[in-house]
């Protein structure tokens, strides 16, 4: 075997070996597939679309995150709509954060049914038995 020939068989062989050594720690520690099931989160995903989320983002209102279920092996992807220290109430088909009504531009309003209210209200202690968004949770 000629010198180059060898140069380009180790050249490979470093590829191979590489390659999914560097796509395991972009998967497991930077960014990951997941796919969408459900309807839940019309019309921003739909049921069996396909979404990368990143691992190392810092977490805003209004975001959409996937997260472990109760049950093993599940996942649900939902938006986040309070931040710790947040009270959160829905009234009126409005979304109060803090007192202050906010937009949902990512709820689909126009529905074919003509349902008077899209989302039903509700208080944060109503569903959670807390005033506000405890430390270290989302809502």
């Amino acid at each position: 075997m000629q010198v180059s020939t060898k140069k380009e068989v180790y050249s490979w062989i470093k590829t191979i070996v590489f390659a999914p050594v560097i796509v395991f720690i972009c998967r497991e520690f930077l960014f990951s597939p997941v796919d969408v099931r459900g309807e839940s989160m019309e019309p921003t995903f739909e049921n069996k679309d396909r979404a990368v989320i990143s691992k190392i983002s810092a977490i805003e209102r209004f975001d959409v995150i996937v997260f472990k279920g109760p049950v093993k092996d599940e996942q649900y992807i939902k938006r986040v709509i309070g931040l710790p220290g947040d009270s959160v109430e829905m009234r009126d088909d409005l979304l109060y954060i803090n007192g202050k009504s906010y937009d949902e531009l990512y709820v689909k309003r126009n529905n074919k049914i003509k349902l008077s209210k899209i989302t039903g209200d509700f208080t944060l202690n109503e569903l959670t038995g807390n005033e506000k968004v405890p430390h270290g949770c989302l809502f």
